[in-house]
């Protein structure tokens, strides 16, 4: 065998007694003892096994593992690469890479607790399975798994762009025009993917004169930049075509927004009054038919 680590030596004076004529002769005798391995006990996942994920931010996680080491529960070894805990699910690990003492149960055994973060995109299941390593001073380690870890569902958009738009300087022909704040940009912020996308608009009416207004049937909403697009209705959530959006695969992924695009197709109602005009309700854009994965 192999040993590594620390060494303990036990000295003993061996006396040899030869019988007949009497004669003595002394033998030193060694023994030496080498470090012990950990062992991973238990794996518990903290708050009753579940956490959910926090909008467009971190969530913090914790992990606890009982040790034993039969060199001491204080001979391991805490710092940072070190004892750590992981959550996994397919091909995405989350490492809790900061571990503290939290309870000692006797001189050889002890209970720790190694934390980190999820993140707002990680997928939501019952299935992040939770394991833990313990390394001792000498580099020799114990792995051990413990029940599933459970992370929520968060649906959560947020638009970043577009939160208002305009088409200025229109005229009673204009045709085919799109807004100058396009595109409306909507994010992510969750770990649910939303298969549907729908715009609600509200006909306009005119700032001077109430009782002239725009139908929003002139508008248009199209996931390119171009006219002829999906045909909007007063007070109707209207799907658009091949949008939607999906979860995210880190911070701010470009890939979980999506852009729509507004134009005005023509003013039916001409000859309307030269004035501004302004919706009579805020249009409202809607995600749906969430799922869990993309």
């Amino acid at each position: 065998m192999i040993m590594v680590g620390f060494l303990v030596a036990f000295l003993a004076m061996v006396t040899l007694v030869i019988a007949g004529d009497t004669a003595t002769h002394n033998v030193t005798a060694t023994a030496t003892l080498g470090n012990t391995a950990p062992v991973v006990n238990s794996v518990t996942v903290q708050n009753s096994g579940t956490y959910n994920p926090t909008v467009h931010s971190t969530t913090a996680i914790a992990i606890r593992m009982n040790v034993t080491d039969n060199d001491g529960w204080n001979t391991i070894n805490l710092t940072a690469g070190a004892s750590s805990c992981n959550v996994t699910k397919g091909s995405v690990t989350r490492t809790l890479a900061t571990c503290t003492w939290i309870s000692t149960i006797s001189s050889t055994q002890a209970v720790f607790e190694c934390t980190g973060t999820m993140n707002y995109y990680d997928l939501t299941g019952a299935d992040w399975a939770a394991s833990c390593r313990a390394v001792d001073n000498s580099g020799q380690s114990h792995s051990n798994t413990g029940s599933a870890m459970t992370y929520g569902r968060l649906e959560s958009i947020d638009i970043i762009n577009g939160t208002s738009v305009s088409w200025p300087g229109l005229s009673q022909d204009s045709t085919n025009v799109g807004a100058t704040d396009d595109p409306v940009i909507a994010a992510n912020w969750g770990n649910a993917h939303f298969n549907n996308l729908n715009i609600t608009a509200y006909n306009l009416t005119g700032v001077t004169n109430a009782s002239q207004g725009m139908l929003a049937s002139d508008f248009t909403a199209n996931d390119a930049n171009a006219a002829d697009g999906d045909i909007l209705a007063n007070a109707v959530s209207k799907a658009v075509t091949d949008c939607a959006l999906p979860i995210g695969t880190s911070i701010d992924d470009i890939s979980a927004t999506e852009g729509v695009y507004l134009y005005l197709e023509q003013i039916s109602n001409k000859p309307i009054q030269i004035q501004s005009y302004t919706a009579s309700s805020p249009w409202v854009l809607t995600v749906w038919n969430a799922t869990n994965t993309n």
